[in-house]
């Protein structure tokens, strides 16, 4: 079963094929803007399209309100607010050579509530994914240990989340690091634990080898 559509197909049009955020709740459907899908699809929009003016931000958390707690587009709001904090971390380092690490830190905040609130309830469509680059984010900052622990989490959230989709392991301007693909959850976080647990560790070369193990995947 598909676990994330495009856009609404006038959205869609306007971005890059390959590099959509996908919002699965709605597709083809005359939507209010200010509806909860409304302002989702408008969040998407601008995380689409690199925002780091914090758009993409605002929109997201007004969805995430309590009076829109319990419908389908929160969950997928909770994610992607943890995903732009993530990109945005990336997005700035390139446009303006600035490491702004409370972003990232943010980014691992926002994971962590959606793994905490969604791990036994909602539709756990993001769940693996979370874990993964909750993992990917630790390694970012420097905590491996950390990030063996969330990878270890992925074996048991599979069962009900069994794939994680991968564009790339972080955002790039270079095309050769584009995986588009959605992978097997469990095969992921066993071979990341060995990169990462490796004595030849470091950073950039884990992303790398994890980019090729991915790519060889598809």
């Amino acid at each position: 079963m598909l676990r994330r559509i495009c856009l609404i197909a006038t959205i869609a049009l306007l971005l890059p094929a390959g590099s959509l955020a996908r919002s699965r709740e709605s597709f083809g459907q005359k939507i209010s803007p200010s509806s909860p899908q409304g302002m989702l699809d408008l969040a998407l929009y601008y995380y689409n399209n690199d925002d780091i003016t914090g758009k993409a931000e605002k929109s997201l958390q007004q969805l995430l309100t309590k009076k829109n707690e319990q419908t389908p587009q929160y969950e997928t709001a909770q994610y992607y607010l943890a995903a732009y904090y993530q990109r945005k971390f990336y997005l700035q380092l390139a446009k303006q050579h600035y490491y702004d690490w409370n972003t990232l830190k943010q980014a691992a905040v926002e994971y962590r509530k959606y793994t905490d609130r969604f791990y036994k309830q909602g539709k756990h469509t993001w769940l693996s994914d979370s874990f993964f680059n909750l993992a990917i984010v630790d390694l970012q900052l420097g905590e491996p240990a950390k990030a063996v622990e969330e990878l270890s989490k992925i074996k048991s959230a599979s069962q009900t989340d069994p794939t994680v989709y991968l564009y790339q392991i972080v955002w790039s301007p270079q095309s050769q690091s584009v995986i588009d693909a959605y992978l097997p959850a469990a095969r992921l976080a066993d071979y990341t634990q060995s990169v990462v647990t490796n004595k030849d560790y470091y950073f950039e070369r884990a992303v790398l080898l994890i980019q090729k193990w991915a790519q060889g995947q598809r």
